[in-house]
């Protein structure tokens, strides 16, 4: 048992490993040339690891921002971010999500191969979430541990390839690609924004948006998320106050360090999709020959920024309104003093942000956009909120996942499991 363990987290736990033996024997398949195989695994190992290094950059000047916020609203909740919320997890159930994980995969498969829906999710880190997930709610059921685990494969693989197969018809729908979808956790924010669009029409494409010549520069995306991230450092870390923010500097001037972790943020995005369409150029016709002779007509599903190439622009608007939107939630929690404060980790508002407006926009253009991404992370932090509570560790540790999307599944699931009193 020691030795499974082993391989299951340090082999099929690891995202680049993963997507190196896709590549490789996928390339293997369409029988190309040896020199060519082990080129093409290279490059696709090398482009999942500048993505896992530029999300460490990422996360790592988020960080500095979330405890600005902490501190600039006097207030102690629950964290919104994926990191600390696993880490929870996986101190509490390691073993057992790693099996769900495997299993989940097997279920996602066979329904890839045995039903018209073709979206199989490859993307390792967040499907590692959703099986810890479903396993952290379920274990406060009561239930035999061998029946968590099986219902929770059961719920996880379901949850994959359907969250695939749901992105990929959006991705079809708004002509952005056919070849690959997404695995990500914002399949009710695609639906949200089609909604709105239906309500609000079509409006001007922010893509096309012309910019004055004094504001041309917006044009250009790092500079413009870097300008955005540094007046969100400056306004949280004026709140917090600058002897809190010095603290944070240490030796460097406060201002300083501000300017250059926004900075910072803007590189660990960079060195995310340069290694996005490093990996992706190889993963997906490796994964088409994987596919021809296992899973005929499969979609893989992919990370986040893989649809950020798509619309610079309106990921910027997205994380904008999104950021809006959740702030305003939790300073609403506060004010109405419900029992959860949930405080936005900033991380979350980009990324689930960032494609609720692409999609919003895709859609209907900015007015979409906005408003979608608005909403999306104003609902979010209020679902957060009640389901908290319930999620055992989670709570405890006072993080959560940052979308309320496969954790309502889950969350519903217990109370259903409680109710029968099985």
């Amino acid at each position: 048992m020691e030795m499974f363990y082993k391989i299951v987290t340090n082999i099929f736990g690891s995202g680049a490993v993963i997507l190196g033996l896709v590549t490789l024997f996928g390339n293997m398949f369409l029988k190309k040339k040896g020199s060519d195989v082990l080129l093409s695994t290279i490059r696709s190992m090398m482009g999942f690891a500048l993505i896992d290094g530029g999300s460490a950059i990422l996360c790592a000047a988020i960080a500095p921002l979330t405890q600005c916020i902490f501190e600039g609203l006097n207030t102690k909740g629950v964290l919104q971010q994926m990191f600390p919320a696993y880490t929870a997890c996986s101190a509490a159930y390691s073993g057992k999500i790693e099996i769900v994980f495997l299993l989940a995969m097997g279920v996602n498969a066979l329904l890839v191969r045995f039903t018209k829906f073709k979206g199989f999710a490859l993307t390792v880190h967040l499907q590692l979430f959703v099986a810890a997930t479903f396993i952290t709610f379920l274990s406060l059921t009561g239930l035999n541990p061998v029946l968590i685990i099986a219902i929770a494969a059961v719920c996880a693989g379901i949850y994959n390839w359907a969250a695939v197969s749901i992105s990929h018809y959006y991705m079809v729908k708004t002509d952005m690609t056919d070849e690959f979808g997404l695995f990500v956790f914002d399949n009710w924010g695609m639906v949200l924004a089609d909604g709105i669009s239906r309500i609000l029409g079509k409006s001007k494409d922010a893509e096309d948006i012309e910019f004055p010549k004094a504001l041309m520069w917006m044009k250009d995306t790092f500079a413009a998320i870097t300008v955005t991230m540094l007046l969100a450092y400056l306004l949280f870390g004026m709140i917090a106050g600058v002897d809190f923010v010095q603290t944070l500097a240490g030796t460097q001037f406060w201002w300083l360090y501000l300017i250059l972790e926004a900075i910072s943020f803007s590189a660990g995005l960079a060195i995310i999709l340069y290694g996005v369409k490093m990996f992706v150029a190889e993963i997906i016709p490796a994964f088409m020959g994987f596919t021809e002779k296992f899973l005929p007509e499969a979609v893989v599903g992919l990370d986040y920024p893989v649809v950020f190439q798509y619309a610079p622009t309106s990921l910027m608007f997205g994380f904008i309104a999104n950021l809006f939107g959740s702030v305003l939630a939790c300073i609403l929690m506060g004010v109405l003093n419900l029992p959860v404060l949930v405080i936005p980790g900033i991380q979350g508002q980009f990324f689930l942000g960032a494609i609720v407006g692409i999609f919003g926009n895709r859609m209907g253009g900015i007015r979409t956009c906005v408003v979608s991404a608005f909403l999306y992370g104003f609902i979010t932090l209020f679902l957060i909120s009640w389901m908290a509570p319930s999620s055992g560790v989670l709570f405890d540790a006072g993080a959560f996942y940052e979308s309320a999307e496969n954790p309502m599944f889950a969350f519903l699931l217990q109370k259903l499991l409680l109710a029968l009193g099985l």
